[in-house]
């Protein structure tokens, strides 16, 4: 994991954990999946250290205000609730959230959007 220095031009890199997605909004989360199966799910707490997050994910995405959704393996949607997750109705296999609102992708490629999660 790297991340982008002030200056816009270099990086330093983030150690502690190999993460094969990541997401950045007010926090830094990411997961470890191995070969398309669900990975331990990261929260960045800064100075290299991370936390893990309790479930497994094959995807995940924080907004800038901190809420964060993810997919699991079974393609069950969730959103963060304070220390637990919420099962949301619906399949996808990739979550983005954002001002923008909270879309997923499903197995067939279809996009759907969240009513009622725009400005995040």
């Amino acid at each position: 994991v790297y991340k982008l220095n002030e200056d816009g031009a270099s990086w330093t890199q983030i150690t502690g954990q190999a993460l094969t997605h990541v997401a950045s909004g007010s926090e830094v989360w990411g997961v470890n999946k191995i070969q398309g199966s669900p990975g331990e799910i990261y929260k960045y707490l800064g100075d290299n250290k991370w936390q893990t997050i309790p479930g497994q994910l094959i995807n995940v995405d924080v907004s800038d205000n901190g809420n964060v959704w993810g997919v699991n393996g079974a393609g069950s949607i969730y959103r963060r609730r304070g220390d637990s997750w919420q099962e949301i109705q619906g399949k996808a296999i990739e979550v983005s959230v954002g001002m923008a609102g909270v879309w997923v992708v499903n197995s067939a490629n279809n996009i759907y959007y969240r009513a009622g999660t725009r400005g995040d």
